[in-house]
């Protein structure tokens, strides 16, 4: 299980990164903003280390479902939100996939979940596998494979129409290079599961 669901993140981090980066005409984030979603629908309001990366600039957010093959279509949702010219960005993948007991559902703290949680051999740590991408305004960027410590809380989750999370001291992980890197993320974000970009 441990092997298996190590070979999944890293697939999952791969994955995940290429989607980001992707490029198509409804990406476009100088696209006008959907007129059906009202103002304040959805939202980011969180910081990293204490810094806000989106304050005081136009930035959009876009979430929906994410398959795999490589990891024969597990299912995930991937959510970004990032600046109208990609100086800022913050991504995360959660995986979803009933089939392997997890249940993604309000309520729950996904630090928690038992079914999602590894034992890295060489540091005997538990982290959570939940992964993604953080891009700062200086050019400083970061990649976590995990989360070691704290909450993340599903405040409200309804399947393919939206997630609400709330980040407590959440500590996002870099097990994987050999400075362990992390990052502390508080506050919370409401993101559509429509795969479309709305502007927050």
């Amino acid at each position: 299980m441990k092997k298996y669901l190590y070979q999944f993140m890293v697939a999952l981090f791969a994955i995940s990164a290429f989607t980001f980066v992707a490029c198509s005409d409804d990406d476009d984030p100088t696209s006008p903003k959907d007129p059906t979603v009202s103002e304040g629908t959805y939202y980011c309001n969180l910081t990293f280390d204490g810094e806000n990366l989106f304050s005081n600039k136009s930035f959009f957010i876009k979430g929906g479902p994410l398959e795999i093959p490589s990891t024969d279509g597990i299912e995930n949702i991937a959510i970004s939100v990032y600046t109208q010219f990609w100086e800022s960005y913050f991504d995360i993948t959660i995986p979803t996939d009933k089939d392997l007991g997890y249940f993604l559902k309000s309520g729950i703290d996904l630090c928690e979940e038992e079914a999602w949680k590894i034992s890295v051999p060489y540091e005997n740590e538990k982290l959570t596998g939940i992964v993604g991408n953080i891009y700062f305004p200086n050019g400083d960027s970061f990649t976590y494979y995990a989360i070691k410590s704290g909450n993340l809380i599903v405040n409200d989750y309804k399947e393919g129409e939206y997630i609400e999370l709330e980040f407590k001291n959440c500590e996002l992980y870099d097990y994987i290079h050999s400075s362990h890197k992390s990052i502390i993320v508080n506050g919370k974000l409401k993101a559509p599961l429509d795969d479309e970009q709305h502007e927050i």
